[in-house]
């Protein structure tokens, strides 16, 4: 696989690179926090619980669309050379520009849609090649925190992107935000690549182009390889799925029955502590070993959520409060095992299974979030459900580590 090192020094646990999921953490919020008003905007339907739910689907296809694109263009072309300043200064700029194109008018309702579909689709596929654990593979500068990083830059981007729509709901009313105030949200998105762009110019970062190979792509895709990979680390659902209804909070509560208003209990507290807890326990795990880590905190996440399924009875607030101390813990805990089985493989002709496997988990986010909000709008929700969940998710990681590949 061709390609021009990003980085002088591949021993550097950072790059220039990790902008990208900061601005995929940014994008995030904005659009998760405009999603209402935007529905408005966009949808005359007297039941907004549809529109919202329309929406999040068509925004959750940045998600959906991340594990094919590398494998479409390369039905086009034989090589893909990914220019990363072109793309703060260009390409991302433009795509949130398309949003501020969207007119008010039932009859532009079919070109606002398409436009919207294209921004979210043209989006997904720059943060698809530009995913930190696959660059940090292709790119051959592996670290103790490559794990951690996928987590804490698009972190980090969420906490900037739900501060700013907090504001926005500070200094703008309701009507306002309906209207045209949730387009500031794209101007932020607009105008933070470009900040980024000049901030990684004045420091000298080499953000140069990175160049792929359609052959040496295709020739190391194991399927086998992937799919079980893609099992065995199917509990980064639970820290991604936790952490983007926290980017619900702010309206979400208020769309769904009243018997579920737990989101409104989501703190920024307990996406804190799994951000710390992350970081503290990737160490602690390097000193100990991963694979024995692994192996016990699944069998021990299996046990602990069947007995708070069969104990918990969700009568008063502490329950509610221990379910998502759990689910922070877990998360905080899930982070730092994440794609741990990769460093076992030869990257050099397996990259194409990497990226399938990082980008895979988002195209499974972007199907259960919509059916997730979806239920808890129309559906009251039986707690002792998600502890029944949880267990089911980390069952499937235990199993899918018991099955052998053949060479």
């Amino acid at each position: 696989m061709k390609k021009k090192s990003l980085i002088n020094n591949n021993k550097k646990t950072t790059s220039s690179d990790d902008c990208f999921s900061f601005m995929d953490g940014i994008d995030i919020a904005i659009n998760f926090s405009i999603l209402p008003f935007l529905s408005i905007f966009l949808f005359d339907i007297s039941d907004q619980r549809i529109s919202i739910i329309v929406l999040m689907s068509i925004i959750c296809l940045s998600f959906f669309v991340r594990p094919f694109v590398i494998p479409i263009i390369f039905k086009l072309l034989a090589v893909i050379r990914c220019d990363k300043k072109k793309i703060l200064l260009i390409y991302l700029p433009i795509i949130n520009f398309l949003p501020l194109l969207l007119v008010n008018s039932d009859n532009f309702l079919w070109f606002n849609v398409f436009l919207l579909i294209i921004s979210r689709i043209a989006s997904g596929a720059i943060f698809s090649v530009n995913n930190i654990i696959f660059l940090d593979f292709l790119e051959n500068r592996i670290s103790k925190m490559t794990a951690i990083k996928s987590f804490i830059f698009p972190i980090f981007g969420i906490f900037v992107g739900l501060l700013f729509t907090a504001f926005l709901n500070q200094v703008l009313s309701n009507s306002e935000l309906n209207n045209w105030g949730w387009k500031i949200g794209y101007l932020f998105l607009i105008l933070t690549s470009i900040i980024i762009y000049f901030i990684l110019t004045l420091k000298n970062e080499i953000i140069e182009t990175i160049v792929i190979d359609r052959k040496l792509f295709f020739d190391g895709l194991y399927y086998n390889f992937f799919i079980k990979t893609f099992f065995e680390n199917i509990f980064s659902l639970v820290p991604l799925l936790f952490i983007f209804l926290f980017c619900f909070k702010l309206w979400l509560p208020g769309a769904v029955l009243s018997e579920n208003m737990f989101f409104s209990e989501i703190q920024f507290i307990h996406i804190l502590f799994t951000l710390i807890g992350s970081i503290f326990l990737n160490f602690v795990f390097e000193l100990i070993g991963r694979e024995k880590v692994l192996s016990y905190f699944c069998f021990f996440s299996v046990t602990l959520s069947a007995i708070f399924f069969i104990f918990i009875d969700f009568k008063s607030n502490y329950s509610i409060n221990l379910l998502l101390f759990y689910i922070a813990v877990i998360s905080a805990i899930s982070i730092p095992l994440l794609f741990n089985n990769f460093k076992k493989i030869n990257i050099k002709v397996n990259i194409s299974n990497v990226y399938l496997v990082c980008n895979s988990v988002f195209l499974t986010i972007s199907i259960l979030l919509p059916f997730t909000i979806y239920y808890f709008m129309f559906n009251v929700i039986i707690f002792k459900m998600i502890y029944l969940l949880i267990s089911l998710i980390f069952v499937i990681s235990l199993l899918s580590k018991k099955i052998k590949l053949n060479k």
